[in-house]
């Protein structure tokens, strides 16, 4: 399971680490299964079926990034930086996504953006780049959605 947190670190947790618990318990928070806890963002189970596919992230202040899935195979215990960040920044969203899908980001003031998933629009990135500016907020603004939906033919664009 791929494990990401708010400050841009990734993290692996197999799920064989993850206790066994009855039923009606409350379960195991996965921030206590991380070496340093903190804020989760969000997690994915990796598949076969996730193969192929580019982690797409998003800060608050707006700034997107496209990473492949496989720099996150076979992480050390100590995790990785996903994205670097600014101080004042965080991670806002994170999801799976396919070259042609096409992206729509949107900020709290009420701005859209749409645009196509490929390299022309987003190139894939190397994990210590800040990633680029998708939409500039305002400073009571906060890019706030990503929806993703599958390629659409030319006919509904």
């Amino acid at each position: 399971m791929l494990v990401l947190t708010r400050t841009g670190k990734a993290y692996s947790i197999a799920i064989r680490d993850i206790p066994l618990t009855p039923r009606h318990s409350k379960g195991t928070a996965i921030a206590s299964l991380l070496p340093n806890p903190e804020a989760i963002l969000t997690q994915f189970v990796l598949t076969p079926e996730t193969q192929g596919r580019d982690l797409i992230l998003l800060t608050q202040q707006g700034r997107i990034k496209r990473l492949p899935l496989g720099e996150f195979t076979n992480l050390t215990g100590r995790g990785l930086t996903a994205a670097k960040l600014k101080e004042d920044d965080e991670l806002q969203l994170a999801l799976l996504a396919k070259p042609n899908d096409q992206m729509i980001l949107a900020a709290s003031g009420g701005r859209m953006l749409r645009f196509e998933l490929n390299d022309d629009q987003l190139p894939i990135q190397n994990r210590t780049t800040q990633g680029l500016q998708a939409m500039r907020v305002g400073k009571q603004e906060r890019s706030s959605a990503v929806w993703q939906s599958i390629a659409l033919p030319a006919s509904f664009c």
